[in-house]
């Protein structure tokens, strides 16, 4: 047995296949390492609303069970008690909308379960990748000010996010951490939230180290999980920044069980 006791997984392009879904061979590896006694743990740029069939795949509900959600933002405990919770401001989100507004992007704006949406001429494309979540088109000035806002979405396409996120970045990093989350997504949190401060902090409230910790992702705003950890793997189909941050890349993808190839080899010893 290692000396890993937490498995932080991202999902997409990570945990789940192309088809959304959570293979048997990865599900099975998952049960075996809880059943040595490792926690697994989802840290993901999802909110809480589209993990909850993910999580009863896995049987992952209870008192004793975690989940870090919406890059770092929320670490709640799987029976539903909350324990951080990180939101910008009304001013944050303001200053993204007018610079959206001013390229002509529409903007989504993730408030728990809602997603309030601005949109110019340019329609936007997180509808087409997220069907939990219940969206409102408003104009941003029907934007309710008191709402708790987790983050803000720019979606457009790929290359429309490769010419700005650069721009993005240099303007906004000492206000935002700021993610390209997929080929069609820009996420901006608030600074200092991320996945890799997320584990940290939910680590902490368990009382394990990095070096206890076991994190898998494939894309930018996993780069900063995957260092962290005492042990980050990239899967064979991520981008580069994960790529980078990763101890190890895997030889496997998303879609030939690169979790459960992961778990047999550094946690299992299989």
């Amino acid at each position: 047995m290692s000396n890993i006791k937490l498995i932080a997984l991202d999902l997409d392009g990570t945990l789940l296949n192309s088809k959304k879904k959570i293979s048997k061979k990865n599900i099975e590896a998952i049960q075996k390492a809880r059943a040595q006694g490792v926690k697994v743990v989802f840290d993901t740029g999802r909110p809480l609303v589209s993990l909850l069939e993910y999580l009863s795949t896995l049987e992952l509900f209870g008192n004793k069970e975690y989940t870090i959600a919406n890059n770092g933002g929320i670490i709640q405990r799987n029976d539903g008690i909350l324990i951080s919770q990180t939101l910008l401001s009304y001013e944050e989100v303001k200053k993204i909308a007018g610079v959206a507004e001013s390229q002509g992007l529409p903007i989504d704006i993730v408030s728990g379960d809602i997603c309030y949406t601005v949109e110019t001429a340019v329609k936007t494309l997180l509808t087409y990748v997220n069907n939990t979540l219940t969206f409102h088109k408003v104009k941003f000035s029907e934007v309710p000010k008191n709402a708790d806002f987790n983050k803000v979405i720019i979606s457009a396409k790929c290359e429309v996010i490769d010419s700005l996120s650069k721009k993005f970045e240099d303007e906004f990093s000492d206000f935002y951490d700021i993610f390209r989350t997929r080929d069609i997504l820009l996420e901006f949190m608030p600074k200092g939230v991320n996945k890799g401060t997320g584990l940290e902090k939910l680590c902490k409230e368990l009382g394990l180290k990095s070096d206890q910790v076991l994190a898998m992702g494939d894309e930018d705003n996993d780069a900063p999980m995957l260092s962290w950890v005492g042990l980050g793997i990239a899967p064979a189909n991520s981008k580069d920044k994960a790529r980078v941050a990763a101890d190890q890349i895997s030889a496997y993808s998303n879609d030939e069980d690169a979790v459960a190839h992961a778990i047999y080899k550094y946690v299992l010893n299989e």
